[in-house]
């Protein structure tokens, strides 16, 4: 056991360098989803209120032609 002693904390350290890096990796991926997640509720709700805007401006449109052809 003793002969295999460095090469064991060789294998050791080589373990906890890649849990950091993976840890690391995660972190950033989070991250990554947290603020495409954000960015993509924030254009949906832009497209949400311009829809609304536009089927409004349509609304108000037709009310125009109708008060005309009634009139």
């Amino acid at each position: 056991h003793a002969e295999h002693a460095p090469e064991i904390a060789s294998l050791k350290e080589k373990v906890r360098s890649l849990e950091a890096a993976r840890e690391a990796d995660l972190s950033a991926q989070r991250r990554y989803t947290r603020e495409t997640s954000h960015e993509i509720f924030q254009k949906l709700d832009e497209l949400k209120n311009s829809v609304s805007a536009n089927f409004q401006r349509v609304e108000r449109a037709l009310g125009q032609l109708e008060g005309k052809v009634e009139g």
